[in-house]
């Protein structure tokens, strides 16, 4: 019965690599959800190397199933992503996976994100969703160092950031 249940294991990992890659996003998506119920350890570098495809819709996807699989490792990875990445949905899909990890490893680059501004062009300005997904996602990390950053949104322009320093505070 091990012998079985191994040999559908490898069989299975296979297909899913294959499904992976589809064009079709209903089988990707499958997929994906296949991928985080099984939640086994020998899928993490294939969605891995999906993360770090060059098509940002088949990216997102790996990276939001690695957000639900918490893998280690995984702050470093989505923030060297994050770093590098041009699509403001890619962008998105990390900061969206840093909050479900919650890990406090992933307040600093959520931070920088929050607080980087356009001075003479030396540093990114981030698009206004990305640092709403960022706001939102420190808040959902239990650390004094995500709250105060989120204490600072008070007078931020945007409205949802606003409103997420508001409940911060009152925390």
């Amino acid at each position: 019965m091990l012998e079985v249940g191994d040999t559908v294991t490898r069989a299975l990992k296979t297909e899913l690599a294959f499904a992976l890659g589809d064009a079709d996003p209903g089988v990707r998506e499958a997929a994906y959800g296949l991928a985080a119920r099984l939640n086994d350890a020998r899928i993490t570098p294939l969605l891995v190397d999906y993360a770090a495809h060059k098509d940002p819709v088949m990216a997102a996807g790996a990276i939001k199933c690695l957000g639900k699989l918490k893998p280690p490792g995984l702050v470093k990875l989505l923030a060297g992503i994050m770093k590098s990445a041009k699509d403001q949905a890619l962008q998105v899909a990390c900061c969206q996976a840093l909050g479900q990890v919650a890990d406090p490893a992933a307040v600093e680059p959520l931070t920088r994100i929050l607080t980087s501004g356009g001075f003479l062009r030396f540093r990114k300005r981030w698009p206004a969703d990305v640092r709403a997904a960022a706001a939102y996602a420190l808040a959902q990390i239990s650390d004094p160092r995500a709250a105060k950053t989120l204490a600072s949104l008070a007078k931020d322009p945007d409205p949802r950031l606003k409103q997420l320093a508001r409940t911060a505070t009152k925390k």
